[in-house]
């Protein structure tokens, strides 16, 4: 798969599924426990960076708490939805691969973002959030976990494609142990939406100096 084509679909399915996203995702219940985790690993007012904040459900739980939080995603149209939604965050239109912040912060939040992403491009990116966190900072990363990779339907809206990887528990272990991250915890989930069955890994890690 090209990696411009990968791009371009995203960017297109994203813009395409704003309301979609925003009914499934603003008030999901499963995630609850993995915002309540975050929180607990992190000290008050936190500065978070939230990659691939989509309409900015995250984000808007994190400064609820009285964190900061800076938001990026490279959909226009989630980044439009979500500095409405969220008037208490910053939102950028940004790549996660050309991270231009100079910002450093005490959390990232990355659910579900590499996934959209080619598997050899991920040792570069949890690199960067390693660089772009303070010395012990917490990163959460939200992963599908099993192996391969392909073009299917959007699940919250067939008519668009997406690309998505899957990563074994193994490798993604590996590859923030080697960045310089210490595993705090891994967990997975299912997660079925309309007969797509999805095995959900979450990842805590610290930074280790």
């Amino acid at each position: 798969f090209k990696a411009r084509t990968i791009k371009d679909m995203l960017v297109r399915t994203y813009d395409q599924t704003v309301k979609e996203y925003v009914c499934h995702e603003f008030n999901n219940p499963a995630m609850e426990k993995h915002y309540q985790k975050f929180l607990s690993f992190i000290p008050k007012k936190s500065k978070i960076l939230d990659v691939g904040c989509g309409p900015g459900q995250a984000s808007k739980k994190f400064t609820d708490k009285g964190h900061e939080v800076i938001g990026i995603d490279l959909s226009e149209k989630m980044i439009d939805f979500a500095k409405k939604k969220v008037t208490s965050a910053y939102f950028y239109v940004m790549d996660v691969e050309n991270i231009t912040l100079k910002n450093k912060f005490d959390a990232i939040w990355a659910a579900f973002i590499l996934i959209h992403i080619p598997r050899k491009r991920h040792l570069a990116i949890l690199k960067k959030f390693f660089d772009l966190l303070k010395p012990r900072g917490v990163l959460y990363l939200g992963l599908l976990e099993g192996k391969g990779e392909k073009i299917i339907p959007e699940p919250y809206n067939r008519r668009y494609k997406q690309y998505f990887v899957w990563v074994s528990k193994e490798e993604t272990k590996d590859n923030l142990s080697k960045v310089g991250f210490n595993i705090l915890e891994y967990s997975t989930e299912e997660f079925n939406e309309e007969g797509n069955l999805f095995i959900l890994s979450s990842t805590f890690a610290k930074r280790s100096k």
